[in-house]
């Protein structure tokens, strides 16, 4: 009961750090862009998307390659295997 109470008020004294001069709530990674970047601060936010668009857009590329390995391989259904040879697209049987 000791180490919850302790934990929970440690938890309590951290989280009073994210509260500006109007008491009012700022997120951890807003504090620390307004801090680093000062009036630039809005390109944070900015960044993560762009981030998160570009993990996405490598991991289509990633998951439509092991599909068609893996129906090269015997592993899925053959029809994910067709390719033109000369457009390189996917052709319907």
């Amino acid at each position: 009961m000791v180490k919850i109470v302790a934990t929970s008020k440690s938890v309590a004294n951290a989280q009073e750090n994210f509260y500006n001069k109007n008491n009012k709530y700022i997120p951890p990674p807003q504090t620390f862009g307004n801090r680093l970047l000062g009036v630039m601060s809005w390109t944070m936010p900015l960044f993560v998307a762009c981030s998160t668009f570009g993990s996405v857009n490598g991991g289509i590329f990633a998951s439509s390659r092991l599909f068609f390995v893996g129906a090269r391989q015997g592993q899925f259904p053959r029809a994910m295997a067709l390719l033109s040879t000369g457009s390189l697209t996917p052709v319907p049987w």
